[in-house]
């Protein structure tokens, strides 16, 4: 049989991963049409913050109380995503949010996959408020209602900050 259509979808691939996708996957050759269907970024219901900090305990203090304020909130908050750059940071800051009561979890990929995937599930049944994660966390995550998406760290590119900013208000309610 040669009626077959083949789909690739992908939220914020570069243009150069885009193409390297269609010739992986002979997509338009053969005589088949090859259609592309791409969208922009933009969400109305995300809404971004930049706070500048100069010292790490103002940066510690800084996140602390924005995810608390925001995990509290019983209208506007709930779950969300700390992005950390490394692991260390990633326990760390985790741990700082437990002791202020925070049901808070580190994942990173220096867990074994056992942990990293119970971590997910208790997220994603909302055992955990949050998660502090490097950039291992995020791919297959469909979480709807996370609130939030915190950068106590750079990401690494602006491909990843767009990837990692757009896991929060999946549901299309309000989300920071």
């Amino acid at each position: 049989r040669t009626d077959f259509a083949i789909h690739a979808l992908t939220a914020t691939a570069t243009p150069d991963v885009q193409e390297e996708i269609i010739q992986g996957l002979l997509m338009g050759q053969a005589g088949h049409e090859r259609i592309t269907h791409t969208g922009n970024f933009v969400r109305e219901n995300l809404i971004f913050r930049i706070y500048p900090v100069y010292k790490n305990e103002e940066r510690d203090i800084l996140a602390l109380g924005i995810v608390h304020q925001l995990v509290n909130n019983k209208e506007r908050g709930g779950a969300g995503i700390v992005y950390t750059a490394t692991r260390k940071s990633a326990t760390r800051l985790a741990r700082l949010l437990r002791d202020h009561n925070i049901a808070a979890q580190a994942y990173h990929g220096g867990l074994e996959t056992a942990e990293r995937h119970q971590i997910q599930e208790r997220f994603m049944q909302g055992e955990l408020d949050v998660v502090v994660a490097t950039s291992a966390f995020g791919m297959g995550v469909d979480k709807a209602e996370i609130r939030f998406v915190l950068h106590y760290d750079h990401p690494a590119s602006l491909e990843a900050y767009a990837q990692e900013a757009g896991r929060a208000g999946r549901d299309g309610k309000e989300a920071y």
